[in-house]
């Protein structure tokens, strides 16, 4: 049976560093009912284990509302890839409230048969407290009484909105005989839905026209409105493959998208050339009609790949973290070279809402891989970034090192938003492999959110929790 168990319940106050009560076992030398100071510098002051059986687990993607609630995602009971991609699986859904109660909402998905999966991949929250889950599923995917299959086992892309009480308000499943994957989801203020992610073959979204890949796999971004009905859709089409990992949307009536081209590639007024490699886009469309409004690629002669967006409540700016290797790489006039095609370097990026131009950049290069996997800005303009790595990680003066040369551990730390001074930085792990996934912070508390899947021991966490055989999915919250 799954089981998911909040360590610590947090008080409340935007920056607060106070742990004002536990539910058993509390931490080494507090008693139940105490209260405590925590350093404000990244220390885990909440974590969640979660458990369903001795095979694979994992959260892949964190959303918090105003009022402090959390929701978690990602994939349970089933087995996963060395590389953590789930093969076969059930859809993993938890709800964690202002005040640290736990709800498991995974069974709003009904398991499928051995050999399925149900993966979600990102979440999203309405200001209303409506909650959008998307990703993809092979075999069945049933939600109430709406069920759907996929074509000759292929994988097809889902999306589903619950009110704040976990009413389904509708479903969405997304797909033909080949490949359609959900990366990304985001909300507008009025509710409107944004859906990103990649296909391949001809797809209908909901519109008059179906969209029709033009190479190996396409990107897309559609939109719906609050109860369902299609509003628009663009296309990232090219040669080669593309796809749009990464979605936000701005105060001021912009959707930000991210991904990938490969090779000649459109999106928009944005066409692309022929490339030595995978390129990165960034690109800020209209949220009434799609447009594009600009458009920027980065690339070089080696690999580069977006994995998270994030945008600054306080200041507007986009902040971009991803990963590069093989050559260099160009952040529209900063570069960075990493000649290894083996290993993975990391980078985070700031660009300016207006024009998509570059404001300031760094790379965090060494030996072993430094793979970045999540990036949210708090309410004070500060950015969190997620990461997994291997060997070691350089954070200025802080070096983080794992056990072995061969294992790889969960990471995060803190850049101040305005000098990218690093503020804080944390591993969590042991000999074996842990990794975080997604990066959130609350717009209550301003504080970050972390979630991932471990093997072994959670080292640096509360009590350092154990694995139950295979991954294990957790939720880590911090101090600011």
């Amino acid at each position: 049976m799954r089981k998911l168990a909040l360590a610590v319940v947090l008080g409340s106050g935007l920056g607060g560093c106070t742990v004002t009560q536990y539910e058993p076992p509390p931490p080494p030398g507090l008693g139940e009912g105490c209260t405590a100071e925590v350093t404000c510098n990244g220390t885990p002051v909440a974590l969640a284990h979660g458990v369903a059986t001795p095979k694979d687990d994992a959260f892949h993607a964190v959303a918090a509302s105003d009022d402090g609630v959390v929701f978690l995602g990602g994939f349970g009971s089933g087995t996963a890839e060395t590389d953590g991609i789930p093969k076969e699986g059930h859809a993993l859904l938890t709800r964690i409230g202002p005040e640290g109660h736990v709800e498991d909402w995974s069974g709003k998905f009904v398991p499928g048969p051995d050999g399925t999966l149900v993966q979600i991949a990102s979440l999203a929250v309405a200001p209303n407290g409506d909650v959008a889950v998307a990703g993809y599923f092979i075999g069945t995917l049933q939600i109430g009484i709406a069920s759907f299959a996929s074509q000759l086992n292929s994988r097809d892309a889902f999306l589903a909105v619950f009110d704040a009480k976990g009413a389904l308000r509708y479903v969405k499943a997304l797909g033909n005989e080949f490949y359609q994957v959900a990366h990304a989801v985001a909300f507008d203020p009025d509710g409107n839905v944004y859906l990103g992610g990649s296909f391949a073959g001809s797809v209908n979204f909901g519109g008059e026209a179906a969209l029709e890949a033009s190479g190996t796999g396409d990107g897309f971004v559609v939109s719906y409105k609050p109860d369902g009905t299609f509003r628009w859709q663009l296309p990232v089409l090219g040669g080669g493959f593309q796809a749009v990992y990464a979605l936000a949307v701005t105060d001021d009536g912009g959707v930000i998208a991210a991904g990938l081209m490969d090779g000649e590639s459109s999106l928009g007024s944005l066409e692309g050339e022929l490339t030595q490699g995978k390129d990165m886009f960034l690109a800020r469309l209209d949220v009434a009609s799609g447009e594009a409004k600009w458009a920027q690629r980065m690339g070089g002669s080696g690999d580069q790949l977006v994995d998270a967006i994030d945008i600054s409540k306080k200041t507007g700016e986009i902040a971009l973290v991803g990963n590069f290797r093989g050559g260099s790489m160009d952040l529209l006039g900063k570069q960075y070279t990493n000649n290894d095609m083996n290993v993975w370097d990391m980078f985070a990026a700031f660009y300016a809402p207006t024009d998509g131009a570059l404001l300031r950049s760094a790379a965090f290069q060494g030996p072993g891989i430094q793979a970045g996997t999540g990036v949210a800005f708090d309410p004070a303009g500060d950015v969190v970034i997620g990461c997994t790595f291997s060997q070691q990680l350089q954070l200025g003066i802080t070096v983080l090192q794992t056990e072995g040369a061969l294992d790889a551990d969960a990471c995060a730390f803190k850049l101040r938003g305005g000098t990218l001074e690093v503020v804080w930085g944390h591993d969590y792990g042991d000999a074996w492999t842990q990794g975080i996934t997604a990066v959130g912070a609350s717009p209550k508390t301003g504080r970050p959110l972390l979630v991932g899947g471990f093997q072994s021991k959670l080292v640096g966490a509360f009590n350092g929790p154990q694995s139950a055989g295979g991954f294990d999915a957790f939720f880590l919250e911090l101090s600011p």
